[in-house]
């Protein structure tokens, strides 16, 4: 199962560029040192794709969109794989400053 979503934003609210200062290895080794410090596991990465995110959803203040480009990196560790039903943790990182914008990573 999965779930896609897309709108329409005017394109003068998005004004950064499309094209990556942080490259995709450097965006996995941020969340490896990342993951490794906060929460001392160390990450097994499954799959890393460039998208675009909306920091202010699901609701934007004011109509106001805060859109970034981002690596969105899907991983897992020990604690995950040891759960009876496993789900995939999931990272936003900002494709241009490094910054770890989101982390779903959910173990009971």
């Amino acid at each position: 199962m999965s779930y896609y979503k897309t709108w329409t934003i005017p394109e003068e609210k998005i004004d950064v560029s499309p094209v990556p200062t942080v490259a995709k290895k450097d965006a996995e080794t941020i969340l490896q040192n990342y993951m490794s410090k906060e929460l001392s596991t160390k990450v097994n990465l499954l799959s890393t794709k460039q998208v675009w995110m909306d920091t202010n959803y699901p609701v934007p203040p004011n109509g106001s969109n805060d859109i970034r480009l981002s690596w969105w990196i899907e991983f897992d560790d020990s604690r995950i794989r040891s759960m009876e039903l496993p789900c995939p943790a999931a990272a936003w990182i900002d494709a241009h400053s490094g910054e770890v914008l989101r982390l779903v990573y959910d173990v009971g």
